[in-house]
């Protein structure tokens, strides 16, 4: 888990900038979109949560990772690993 607190804005500011910049797709993007909706295969969404763990010194496992279908879902699961600032 983090140690330290992060506002929940800049970490999904950085999300959806990465996603952004590997789907091709230009922001804004919408929650509800499936990373099949952005061109986003597997590889992508570890390379996300890779950069999500070591910038934000957060774990996701396989079995969490496995479930997330949305932007949004994604972003929610982030931000319940990271101790909010706010």
């Amino acid at each position: 888990m983090a140690t330290t607190k992060v506002d929940p804005a800049e970490l999904e500011a950085r999300v959806l900038a990465s996603v952004s910049e590997l789907s091709k797709m230009p922001q804004p993007l919408d929650r509800a979109m499936t990373f099949a909706d952005l061109n986003m295969d597997s590889l992508d969404v570890v390379e996300i949560l890779q950069m999500v763990e070591d910038d934000f010194g957060i774990t996701v496992s396989d079995r969490e990772a496995a479930g997330v279908e949305t932007l949004g879902q994604a972003l929610d699961l982030l931000r319940s690993k990271v101790p909010s600032a706010a």
